[in-house]
């Protein structure tokens, strides 16, 4: 009897920390403040992804990364994410100038904290779309030929929106 107990105690605990069958992933996302990004994504458990890889906000690149905890192995579950980045000094002048706008020369850069509570749907699939939202701590530092450098510090809304998929 005890060696049947344990071994099932034993089949249950390594079925329940056991990797997930896909734990390496490519995700593309969009929000705010990051604009877009590409992640090389890991899943090491089923409730757990680690997420690193380039961002863009079309002014400037930088690098991101995050790791997002979905505590159910729900078609649609909740999650719960941190990430953050850092977009290097870029030159400010590209949108205004594509829409015809005369600026002058400037550049930022900028680094940044999100917290986000999110749905995950596919969260312990191959295929995972999400959707998060919450609040970001931003710290931006601008420079240019008409106004002296500017650093500000500030927190407001995010969101940011995916597709990740596992290889």
């Amino acid at each position: 009897m005890r060696t049947l107990l344990l071994g099932s105690l034993l089949l249950l605990a390594s079925t329940a920390t056991a990797a997930p069958p896909h734990p390496l992933g490519v995700t593309l996302e969009a929000g705010a403040p990051d604009l877009v990004g590409v992640r090389l994504t890991v899943r090491p458990r089923p409730w757990l992804r680690l997420g690193v890889g380039p961002v863009s906000d079309l002014f400037s690149a930088g690098v991101g990364g995050g790791i997002t905890v979905v505590p159910w192995r729900w078609l649609v579950a909740p999650s719960l994410t941190v990430d953050g980045g850092y977009l290097f000094h870029g030159d400010t002048r590209g949108i205004p100038q594509a829409l015809g706008i005369p600026v002058g020369d400037g550049r930022a850069a900028y680094g940044y904290v999100d917290g986000h509570v999110g749905l995950e749907i596919g969260a312990n699939r191959r295929v995972c779309f999400f959707v998060h939202a919450g609040v970001s701590y931003v710290d931006l530092t601008a420079h240019g030929d008409g106004f002296a450098a500017a650093h500000l510090k500030l927190f407001g809304p995010s969101a940011k929106l995916g597709l990740t998929v596992f290889l």
